[in-house]
């Protein structure tokens, strides 16, 4: 599973519209992806980590519009 940076929801009002996610595999991230698109975000952008230290780690950024 991914971790995500800046998610502390309390209400709907304090709903982040950025959130970073990092994924540890290609099945972790498609299956993220799935839901996160059916809950209203869309993805900005990804990019696939290649170094030694993180193999096949993909960090992909969300934004959702406001309400």
């Amino acid at each position: 599973m991914g971790f995500r940076l800046g998610l502390r929801q309390r209400s709907r009002a304090e709903r982040p519209h950025l959130l970073v996610s990092r994924y540890r595999s290609q099945s972790d991230y498609e299956r993220d992806a799935r839901r996160m698109l059916a809950d209203g975000w869309r993805m900005s952008g990804w990019q696939r980590l290649d170094e030694a230290s993180a193999p096949d780690v993909i960090i992909a950024t969300w934004v959702r519009e406001e309400d």
